[in-house]
């Protein structure tokens, strides 16, 4: 017996740390293959590259298996049928062929024309063998849509565990262009409210009109341009300071989540809208079914506007900030910018965010991406469900961070179930 792992998406970062590679390879009695996959000359250990990442997610897992069916089982030639009349013939998709040609970021697979994810798993397969998929974010979603496939259209059981982080499992309201107006507004009294422009200050009207003004006038595709021409320039800024860049990654991360909102339906974040769940043959209403393949959730829940703004003041003045915020944080924070206190701004914005963006209540959880309530699927899987408290969506990333390390935490103990599951 072989295991093959397979990371999708940011798990390739999060577990590229030799060491951490080594924890989980020790919890085997039988050596671990880490999976690798070749995009233009290069081996990454990633099953769904940045390159492929805005590919709808039943295209890139499927490839060509849209047109043969004849190894599926009668139920999965059946289910089959329904996704090509929703995603080919209501939404109106190319055809899957399409998405090989390279002209746009939706039709950018680098695999040999047909070849989806699940047939590069089957291709590594040999009798006994099992196949381990963890994946980040949308990889998660992808993740699991794979082990559906696997059990429901082939009657199959390659795969059989699952880790999904941070994964908008039953959607998230940055996908949801029905949300984009509310959006809108909500980002322009967020940059307002930076330097203390309020409609109000304590029932004293403010800058009312401003506001209401700029709310009428500007509409998503002038902000979503301008973060996307933001984040391209502070990328390409690395020669000056590498703030910008980390900049540039901070704003590359919520631009490729922004263009949910955008609507288009040959984008993988097309899918990703909470409405799609009740959509029975939808990736998202499909990945709801139960699998016999082992399961875990971690959950990321890291919401605060205060480690973001202490993250910001580190990039532009240096990490000695970190120190400073541990033991001057109140000092820092009543300091003006503008009219107001930094706290005062930053409690605005933090309001706005889980309001007006996420669409949340007092007190519910959520990563700036994805709420948490909303990132799994089965309240008790069988590896577990892990709340990762101090990981943020971008900070979660990063093995290195005190989120990166929580959820390297809590994929060891996933892990170790599921070696314990196999004795």
């Amino acid at each position: 017996m072989r295991y093959h792992l397979w990371l999708l998406n940011a798990t390739e970062s999060l577990l590229a740390p030799r060491s951490i590679q080594k924890k989980i390879e020790h919890l085997f009695d039988v050596p671990l293959l880490w999976e690798t996959r070749t995009i233009e000359e290069n081996s990454v250990c990633n099953l769904m590259p940045d390159e492929e990442y805005f590919v709808p997610m039943a295209i890139k897992c499927l490839g060509s298996l849209w047109d043969h069916p004849s190894e599926m089982t009668t139920e999965g030639k059946r289910i089959l049928s329904q996704m090509k009349k929703l995603y080919f013939e209501r939404w109106k998709l190319p055809s899957w062929e399409s998405f090989w040609d390279q002209t746009s970021d939706f039709h950018s697979m680098k695999t040999p024309i047909g070849v989806g994810y699940y047939d590069l798993i089957r291709s590594r397969h040999k009798e006994g063998d099992k196949h381990i998929l963890i994946g980040y974010s949308q990889g998660g979603v992808v993740a699991r849509f794979l082990a559906f496939i696997d059990e429901y259209l082939f009657g199959n059981h390659l795969i059989d565990g699952v880790i999904t982080i941070a994964s908008p499992l039953r959607g998230s309201p940055l996908a949801d262009p029905f949300h984009r107006e509310e959006v809108t507004n909500a980002m322009i009294k967020i940059l307002l409210a930076l330097f203390s422009f309020y409609k109000e200050y304590d029932a004293i009207p403010g800058f009312v009109r401003v506001i209401s003004s700029l709310e009428k006038r500007i509409d998503f595709e002038d902000v979503y341009s301008l973060l996307s021409d933001w984040t391209t320039e502070s990328l390409s800024l690395g020669n000056v300071s590498p703030y910008y860049p980390a900049i540039g990654k901070y704003l590359a991360t919520f631009l490729k989540w922004l263009s949910g909102l955008r609507g288009i339906k040959e984008s993988a974040f097309w899918e990703l809208a909470p409405e799609r769940v009740i959509s029975p043959f939808s990736v998202l209403g499909l990945v709801q079914k139960p699998l016999k393949a082992h399961t875990a959730a971690i959950v990321t829940c890291n919401h605060s506007v205060y480690d973001i703004a202490r993250d910001y003041f580190a990039l532009t003045q240096g990490n000695w900030i970190r120190w400073l915020w541990k033991i001057g944080k109140e000092w820092l924070l009543s300091q003006k910018v503008g009219g107001q206190s930094l706290k005062r701004n930053l409690l605005t914005i933090q309001n706005l965010y889980d309001r007006e963006i996420m669409g949340l209540g007092e007190g519910e959880a959520h990563d700036f991406m994805v709420p948490a309530e909303r990132q799994y699927i089965e309240k008790s899987p069988s590896l577990g469900l892990f709340f990762a408290s101090r990981a943020s969506h971008l900070s979660g990333k990063d093995p290195f961070s005190p989120g990166g390390k929580e959820i390297l935490q809590a994929i060891i103990s996933a892990m170790k179930k599921y070696t314990l599951c196999q004795k």
